[in-house]
């Protein structure tokens, strides 16, 4: 069993009570490394790890490994390194095979940053993410406080993405690509 492993569109649907990303596209969660065999997956074309270690091998699952090198520090999204960090990934994520599951030890906290960064670029509202953050099992107010940095990080920085890329994500993710980013609909 992988821990707080949830389709992503499933998750922001219950927060947002509207579809806002395609379901099947993106799932979040902890270590792969427990499981017996690839059947225990989500369908997916490719697992991302966040980790420092590497995944077990899936003979027919693309594996992508981007490890953060520490841990909390990897919500100051403000901090340079931090950030050439999470530009390496979400290129990294554009370029893989979708859909795709986003992976660190719980779940929460590097995959919640990354997964975070990636609505954030495709345009969903910042309350939404930070209410699809806490589902995951074992957030404490003090994570809720970073993770409300981190935010507050990726509106500090313009592009996270080339134009193009960010195109190629919207496109790969939201129900309506064609809506401007970071709606202001109520």
């Amino acid at each position: 069993m992988i821990q707080n492993l949830r389709d992503v569109a499933e998750s922001l649907e219950l927060v947002a009570e509207q579809p806002l990303v395609q379901p099947g596209m993106l799932y979040r969660g902890g270590t792969v490394n427990n499981l017996f065999d690839e059947t225990e997956l989500p369908p997916v074309r490719t697992v991302f790890n966040l980790r420092k270690g590497p995944d077990q091998p899936f003979p027919s699952i693309n594996g992508v490994h981007h490890p953060a090198q520490d841990h909390e520090d990897n919500y100051l999204t403000t901090d340079p390194r931090v950030r050439r960090w999470l530009k390496e990934g979400l290129a990294k994520l554009v370029d893989a095979p979708w859909p795709v599951l986003v992976h660190c030890t719980s779940g929460r906290d590097r995959t919640g940053v990354l997964v975070g960064l990636v609505l954030f670029v495709v345009g969903i509202d910042t309350r939404i993410i930070c209410d699809e953050y806490e589902l995951s099992e074992g957030v404490t107010p003090e994570h809720q406080r970073l993770f409300q940095r981190s935010i507050e990080g990726f509106e500090a920085e313009p592009h996270w993405l080339s134009a193009t890329l960010t195109q190629r994500l919207r496109d790969a993710l939201l129900v309506h690509p064609e809506r401007p980013p970071h709606p202001t609909e109520p």
